[in-house]
Order: structure tokens, then C-alpha cells, then sequence
């Protein structure tokens, strides 16, 4: 583990090129080495382009930990920048005197990285323009105050102009826009030991077992890594996806689109014929889970009410959790 909270490791395949931040040669070494076997483990799984893009972690799991996030930008699964943090970290970066050719290297894969997934993006979906809007949306968020059209359009795309630190957070953008609202993930969820056996299989998951080991090698290394565990992953390379882990003692629930599977009664009938042991297991973590992404749901449409609104909302509001309190007593989770 790495005491450092802010720190980068630029990479091409095993090789170390540069690093930010006060690094052992044996972190280094082991944190590329874990990428590259997730990389050629999600390309099994997922299809030849895909790797993992960021690792969200528990700081539940050890409040000691030093980074919440684990971002990764991977082209041809040949170059890998990562870096922990990544807001305050690229912005540490900004200050760093980089040899020219080496920002230039590294900028050059930044924007191949980008070119590449538009492109896959935009040939494979129905509607490129959503596909823009989502690039053009990742643009003005990190403050992009000229034409965005000039960047992509209609299948056409140019990074040229942009400084390594502003790819980085274009990069950082996108992955945090297509976790919260990525329009074509299907809906699927597992539930498995870490030693394999698979409890749940729901939806169009295409190999099950090998996920449930993915995860359980992905498990392994961050706990040696990071000392904390994976609290959600997304997916990138030639498409990007997210995907939630929901960890209980000696199994782990991980699913796509949340908010529909809870919404399925057929899943949900499916859950509640696992063992008990099983179920209890995860209700603590699950519990946890639920009420972080309602309290942001919640959040999110609070900023559009009126103070009117407001006000007659938290008027009533002792009422409704008086209310709530004695339905939660005659009610179960599953």
C-alpha cells in the first residue's frame, strides 16, 4: 500500500515511464501488473477493447485509506496512465515540470483514447446524437468555452488543441457522466462467492463464472493494493459501463442499472429466494447502497424545487417520518 494520497503512474504495457508522488519501485510494479491482467480479463469478458476504466473504493472498509478512486486511461492496452484521485491529482499535475516529449507522449494517448471510443460510440449506436450530447456535456463541464461542435459532431471528432491536463479531465468527466446515466447498459446482476460459486444469475450476464473470478481477483489486489475493497467499477475502452459491487462477508452482489432492477418484481422475487444466510450477508451493505443513491436521487431533484416548494415539504415533514416509522416495523427488506 501506498501512504501517498495523490499520486500517477504512466505506463507502457510493464514499463514504467513516470510517476507523480512519493512511489516504491514494488507499488509501481504491482499496480501495473494488476491493471494489465484486469485489462486482458475484461477484454475476455466483455469484448476485445475493453478494460477497467476506474475503481471506486470503500473508505467504510478502512477509513484509513488514501485514495477514494482509481482512474485509468488505457489505449491499445499498450500505454496505461493511472492515478489516484484524479481531480486534485491532475491539478497537482498542472504545477509539474514534464519533460516535452514525455507530455507530449502522454497527451498523444489521452486524445487517441478519445478519438477511439467517439468513433466506437458514434458506428455502434442507434442515435449518435446522444452520443454527442454526452461528449459535448463532458466538455462544458470542465469549463470547454469554446464551439464544442468544433470538437465532435456528426461522427467527427478533434482533441488536438487540448493540453494533457484538460484530456485528463475530459477523460474524468466522460467516465463520471456514463456511470450516472449511460443510456444502453442492459440490466443484470450475480451473486457469488469469492470462492466461485455462483448463488444468482439474472439477466444477460454472458459468463458468470468468470466474472464472479474477475471480481474475486479484483477483491484480492485492492484489499493488497489499496486496503480497501471495490465499491463500483466502469468499464472502458471501446465503450464505456459501470457496474456496482455490493460486498456482504464471504459473497458479493454486483449489477447493472440499480434503479431498474429494484424496480423488477421478478428480480426481486429471485432474491428473496436465497438463503437467508446469504441475504444477510449483504442487507447491511445493500441497506448502505440503497440509501446513498435515493439520498442522491433525492438530492438532485430538491436543487429543482422552488423554495416554496421547500418549505412546504419540510413543513410536513415530521408527520411523514412518523408515518414511516411505524410502516418500517411491520416491513422486511426482502
Amino acid at each position: 500500500m501506498t501512504t501517498t494520497s495523490n499520486w500517477a503512474i504512466f505506463a507502457k504495457e510493464t514499463e514504467i515511464m513516470w510517476h507523480f508522488g512519493e512511489l516504491t519501485p514494488e507499488f509501481m510494479d504491482n499496480t501495473v501488473n494488476f491493471l494489465n491482467g484486469l485489462d486482458s480479463m475484461g477484454k475476455e469478458l466483455f469484448g476485445s477493447g475493453t478494460g477497467v476504466a476506474s475503481i471506486t473504493l470503500d473508505q467504510k472498509s478502512n477509513k484509513a485509506v488514501s485514495a477514494s478512486e482509481i482512474f485509468v486511461v488505457s489505449l491499445h492496452s499498450t500505454f496505461f496512465f493511472i492515478a489516484s484521485d484524479p481531480l486534485i491529482t491532475m491539478r497537482l499535475i498542472y504545477h509539474e515540470d514534464l519533460p516535452n516529449i514525455l507530455e507530449d507522449q502522454m497527451r498523444s494517448v489521452l486524445i487517441g483514447q478519445a478519438t477511439n471510443l467517439y468513433a466506437n460510440l458514434y458506428t455502434s449506436s442507434e442515435n449518435g446524437a446522444k452520443v454527442d450530447d454526452l461528449f459535448w456535456t463532458a466538455l462544458n463541464e470542465i469549463g470547454y468555452d469554446k464551439d464544442i461542435k468544433n470538437v465532435v459532431e456528426k461522427g467527427r471528432c478533434s482533441f488536438s488543441e487540448f493540453s494533457l491536463v484538460e484530456m485528463l479531465l475530459f477523460h474524468f468527466q466522460l467516465r463520471k457522466i456514463f456511470a450516472e446515466k449511460h443510456p444502453e447498459t442492459d440490466a443484470w446482476a450475480i451473486i457469488a462467492d469469492e470462492s466461485g460459486p455462483i448463488h444468482l444469475k439474472y439477466g444477460n450476464v454472458t459468463n458468470a463464472t468468470s466474472l464472479a473470478g474477475y471480481l474475486s481477483v479484483l477483491y484480492m489486489f485492492c484489499k493488497e493494493l489499496f486496503e480497501s475493497s471495490p465499491k463500483s467499477l466502469v468499464f472502458g475502452g471501446d465503450t464505456l459501463f459501470p457496474l456496482e459491487v455490493i460486498k456482504g462477508e464471504d459473497v458479493f452482489l454486483s449489477l447493472t442499472r440499480w434503479d431498474t432492477l429494484f424496480k423488477d418484481k421478478k428480480f426481486l422475487n429471485e432474491l428473496n429466494k436465497l438463503d437467508d444466510k446469504i441475504l444477510k450477508q449483504l442487507s447491511m451493505s445493500l441497506s448502505e447502497f440503497l440509501a446513498e443513491k435515493l439520498s442522491e436521487m433525492i438530492k438532485e431533484e430538491l436543487n429543482n424545487w422552488s423554495m416554496k416548494k421547500l418549505i412546504s415539504t419540510y413543513d410536513s415533514l415530521p408527520k411523514y417520518l412518523e408515518k414511516l416509522n411505524k410502516e418500517s416495523g411491520k416491513k422486511k427488506w426482502f
